[in-house]
């Protein structure tokens, strides 16, 4: 895809700098908002982006304040991997205002962003030529925890983020959302689909794979990622997120993979009392983080909310015709240690509250999937990693 978005506009300040003064300023710039994002004035432009704090929740509201500062400069996904440092990033930048005051083509091709129509599906890796898998994340919806999954398939990956749409346009049924998404899935492949979910993700998922197939089209794959909420869902699921708070949300952060840098912080505010937790949250962390953590907040509020108003669909569904396999994780939350921390109490409470046990989801896999058998893999890890 393009670089540059068709009708796009060359920033009068830009276009009229000489090159040096024009990369250096574009530099300053980015650096200045990479500082602000992280929290911290000493990132240096040589630094990986990921190695100085720039953690998957910053990085959409990173890539959100370039987009505004660089109007009509296609920042794809996958920057901060295609371009991982300050000085990387300002260089693909700035050859936009290089070529857009030449005499030549002002388009500039980026190496592996294919741009979707809502800007819901992220290319999760290089790969290119080949059937693409799609893969629907879990309750916060943000794709970046699929990131090393995808890097070890040779095949595209695509994962699907929730995009900051208003919340009144955010559809209010599950088959509503799948529509949706499925929409945005054959804007990039006409299929044979290959689908795959996590956590709740699975159950929009499988909801996908029934509208595809009952339109004709053909599901080759539909990948079950440790599913724990396949409707109807346990009494209170809906309750436990609506009733949860930001440092809550904080906790569970910390517990899945890439969060591990939030424990401490969690650790220290779940310790001062329930009413105080959130507004100590606020003050702790940057402005771009607290956004970045209210959009995954109330997504997975909405989320639950969808899928407690899905029990009915669960009924009479047709037989899903496409491969399905089902993965479970260890059922950690089962178990009770003589000794833990606070974060890692508030996310066994919270799992053992919403969680459905293996058998459960055995039970529910074969409903959704119209009475067909699913087989299952157990594998090792908790549901979060």
């Amino acid at each position: 895809a393009a670089l540059v978005d068709s009708g796009g506009s060359v920033s009068d300040t830009f276009a009229t700098l000489q090159p040096e003064a024009r990369f250096s300023m574009i530099q300053d710039l980015i650096r200045t908002v990479a500082r602000d994002v992280v929290g911290s004035d000493e990132l240096e432009i040589d630094v990986p982006l990921l190695e100085s704090g720039l953690d998957s929740l910053a990085g959409v509201e990173f890539r959100n304040r370039l987009l505004t500062e660089f109007s009509g400069v296609r920042i794809p996904n996958s920057a901060v991997f295609d371009y991982p440092t300050v000085g990387e990033l300002s260089r693909f930048v700035d050859s936009y205002y290089a070529n857009s005051t030449s005499t030549t083509s002002p388009v500039v091709e980026a190496p592996v962003e294919v741009a979707a129509p809502a800007e819901m599906l992220e290319l999760l890796n290089g790969r290119s030529g080949r059937t693409p898998l799609f893969l629907v994340p879990g309750a916060g919806m943000q794709a970046g925890g699929f990131r090393p999954l995808a890097n070890m398939l040779p095949v595209p990956v695509y994962g699907i983020s929730w995009p900051k749409f208003p919340r009144e346009e955010w559809p209010s049924t599950l088959e509503g959302l799948a529509k949706l998404l499925l929409k945005e899935v054959r804007a990039v492949s006409p299929g044979p689909f290959f689908l795959g979910g996590h956590s709740f993700g699975c159950t929009v998922c499988l909801e996908m794979a029934r509208l595809a197939e009952a339109d004709g089209e053909q599901v080759a794959l539909v990948a079950l990622l440790d599913p724990r909420s396949l409707p109807p869902i346990k009494q209170g699921t809906d309750r436990a997120f609506q009733n949860g708070n930001l440092s809550e949300s904080l906790a569970l952060l910390s517990s899945a993979d890439g969060g591990a840098r939030y424990s401490d912080m969690a650790e220290e505010i779940l310790g001062h009392d329930r009413a105080a937790q959130d507004s100590v949250l606020r003050s702790s962390v940057s402005p771009a983080v607290l956004a970045s953590l209210e959009h995954v907040h109330q997504t997975s509020q909405w989320y639950s909310g969808l899928l407690d108003a899905a029990c009915e669909a669960a009924v009479d569904r047709p037989l899903l015709v496409a491969r399905r396999i089902l993965f479970s994780a260890e059922e950690s939350w089962r178990e009770v240690p003589s000794v833990e921390s606070r974060v890692e109490m508030a996310v066994r409470e919270f799992q053992a509250a919403v969680f459905q046990s293996n058998e459960e989801v055995a039970k529910q896999a074969v409903v959704w999937c119209g009475g067909a058998d699913v087989p299952i893999t157990n594998v090792a890890g908790a549901p979060f990693t």
